[in-house]
């Protein structure tokens, strides 16, 4: 590379992805602060509940001579397992992690494990996504560097950190070298987006491989990064519905014999007041602790669900509108608004009819925005080439709450 003089160019584009891959892992990890310290003084607050509070509190229920509710049973076992065998357990888990990294360092066991990751529901699409992003944007920079095709892919493999999506870039680099189009290598490893393989075609086809691998890094960049944000957004609520819901199992597991002998009510209020130091008042302290665990919880949900909503509409319409930009590097023009949106779907039979249309179109289907609605096209836009919006939460067109490929970048930074 230095002796064809892309040394300067190379050391920018590196320069330009090692800064935004740090930008990335830095944002991760500032969203992960609050979640990973939530869920620590969780663990904790359960813990303490269940090997302090609970045996001192539903200890004393033996004294009323009645059957205790099966929730109280239930809470009863877990609380004494957890005091006999909870030191044990933990030891169990360290040793089970040592042996598990262990087991990992062997080839074969590292492989079936990464082909488990990306069949779980969200960790895989996680790990499916930063490792085909990855590739994309090393890719490319190798091939704008001037570096044989081959050679590129090979590079590009080894960075990647999942084993079985890198024995299938391998796999595509032999098929490649046999003779296969990059796009038909890479669509066998069934493991790249249909976007990122129109947009390989179409560069095959014209001649500007180099430029399309540029757009599809780009664009598998912004499909990782909101994939993350959405993530993590909905990881936040779930992690506190979670917390409120052992909370309030613990309490009710608590309560119902109280409420289930009422006639006992008053000696057992003694017995608790007496043997363990918990009074009524007590108990309810924790009943409104729940109350204010409720209260957080509410907005939180809320907030976070309307917040993941705009994301998916934005990054909907980024997907759209990549797609109509193959759209027409295929026929050089985009689709009328008469065509709509399912030119990109169906070829269009009302004219202009398109020249070069793939089978099976641009995109499998079309997406509705996070509130059922189809997204909308105006071409030629008033805003720009093409106008690709959703009517936004009021399903009202011309509001603010417009959602279109003019003010995305809002929704998605």
């Amino acid at each position: 590379m230095r002796s064809q003089g892309h040394l300067d160019t190379v050391l920018n584009r590196l320069a330009d992805y090692t800064e935004r891959r740090q930008q990335t892992r830095s944002q991760i990890i500032q969203a992960m602060v609050y979640p990973s310290l939530m869920l620590f003084f969780a663990f904790g607050i359960v813990l303490l509940l269940l090997t302090v509070v609970v045996p001192k509190i539903v200890g004393q229920f033996d004294h009323m001579g009645q059957d205790l509710p099966g929730i109280t049973q239930f809470l009863i076992a877990i609380s004494t397992w957890l005091q006999n065998y909870g030191l044990f357990m933990l030891m169990v888990i360290a040793v089970l992690v040592v042996i598990a990294q262990r087991i990992l360092q062997q080839k074969h066991m590292k492989l079936k494990f990464h082909q488990l990751i990306l069949k779980l529901p969200l960790i895989g699409k996680v790990s499916r996504g930063m490792n085909t992003a990855r590739f994309a944007r090393t890719l490319s920079i190798l091939s704008a560097s001037a570096v044989p095709l081959l050679e590129a892919m090979r590079i590009s493999g080894d960075v990647l950190e999942n084993q079985h999506i890198k024995n299938q870039v391998a796999d595509a680099a032999v098929n490649v070298k046999e003779g296969s189009s990059l796009r038909a290598a890479l669509e066998n490893t069934k493991i790249f987006p249909p976007m990122m393989m129109h947009m390989i075609a179409s560069g095959e086809k014209s001649g500007e491989l180099q430029q399309m691998l540029a757009r599809a890094a780009d664009n598998q960049d912004r499909e990782f990064e909101a994939l993350i944000g959405i993530s993590l957004k909905v990881f936040e609520p779930l992690l506190i519905v979670s917390m409120a819901g052992i909370v309030l199992f613990i309490v009710m597991a608590i309560l119902q014999p109280i409420l289930a002998f009422e006639q006992h009510g008053e000696y057992l209020m003694r017995t608790l007041k007496r043997n363990s130091g918990f009074s009524l008042i007590e108990v309810m302290v924790v009943l409104l602790i729940i109350g204010i665990m409720a209260s957080m919880v509410a907005p939180q949900i809320l907030g976070n669900q309307e917040e993941a909503q705009l994301k998916k509409a934005a990054v909907d319409i980024q997907q759209l509108e990549s797609a109509l930009e193959m759209y027409k590097l295929r026929n050089n023009r985009f689709p009328t608004t008469e065509q709509g949106l399912d030119a990109l779907v169906n070829a269009p039979t009302i004219d202009p009819i398109p020249r070069n249309y793939p089978d099976g179109g641009f995109i499998k289907r079309l997406p509705e925005d996070p509130w059922g609605n189809p997204y909308a096209l105006i071409s030629p836009g008033e805003l720009g080439a093409v106008d690709l919006f959703s009517n936004g939460p009021d399903g009202e067109p011309g509001t603010d709450d417009d959602i279109g490929n003019w003010n995305i970048n809002d929704y998605l930074n």
